[in-house]
């Protein structure tokens, strides 16, 4: 079954969206969601390097950050994190 990108909701901050055709918005958790389920959907993208970055990295306020991110991610009922490589 093919994406339905105009359900797709795509967070304004999100710098190599995987749809190009969703309409961006900006989202309170995550990187991407589903339209009228902001509160129920999200899913956080991210690489390797952005994840490593953000856990152990010099930038102090990044890790809060991220962990802030993945709080809200863990109360939500369809909270996921996927992580981009090979």
């Amino acid at each position: 079954m093919p994406w339905d990108d105009h359900l797709i909701r795509v967070d304004t901050r999100e710098q190599n969206p995987l749809f190009e055709a969703a309409e961006r918005v900006t989202l309170r958790t995550g990187d991407y969601s589903v339209e009228g389920l902001f509160d129920v959907i999200a899913v956080e993208r991210k690489s390797p390097q952005d994840l490593l970055g953000s856990l152990g990295g010099p930038k102090g306020n990044a890790r809060k950050r991220l962990l802030r991110a993945f709080r809200r991610l863990s109360l939500m009922p369809w909270g996921a994190v996927i992580i981009e490589s090979s």
